[in-house]
């Protein structure tokens, strides 16, 4: 079974100070295109695993995803890759080939700006079988207002 391990930490804060100073006068994130987050995931592949999804992470509700794409650590034999979520499995990646080390794809039309109304299960779609070892990091930007 595919593992996938998440590390997900706030890269911006968006915050600055106010004209009476931070404490007295706090800046919304809001205004500053709210904090920018990053999901970074790895997912293993094991021999036993066939083409299909492999849940990823959970984005919270209120995300809003400005960029995603993979980064194909140990590239697959074949096949494309998709990434989306539980209510479209191509919303963010469509159809990328991972038979190449390096990053791959790029953020969909359908995913730019998507905003999650719920907590959502991000899911890698495999379409040809991986092997042991066969490895795909996959990297999400995201905002939260």
């Amino acid at each position: 079974m595919s593992s996938s391990n998440v590390y997900q930490r706030q890269v911006a804060s968006g915050i600055v100070p106010g004209s009476t100073g931070l404490l007295n006068d706090p800046v919304s994130p809001a205004e500053f295109q709210g904090r920018q987050r990053v999901l970074y995931a790895s997912v293993t592949f094991e021999n036993a695993d066939t083409a299909g999804t492999t849940n990823v992470a959970i984005l919270p509700k209120g995300a809003r995803i400005i960029d995603a794409k993979f980064n194909v650590i140990n590239a697959l034999a074949a096949g494309n890759n998709t990434l989306g979520d539980s209510g479209d499995g191509d919303r963010y990646v469509t159809a990328v080939a991972a038979t190449s080390t390096g990053v791959a794809g790029s953020i969909a039309d359908t995913g730019f700006g998507h905003k999650l109304t719920e907590d959502t299960i991000i899911t890698l779609t495999t379409l040809a079988d991986p092997v042991d070892g066969d490895q795909i990091d996959v990297y999400m930007a995201y905002v939260i207002d």
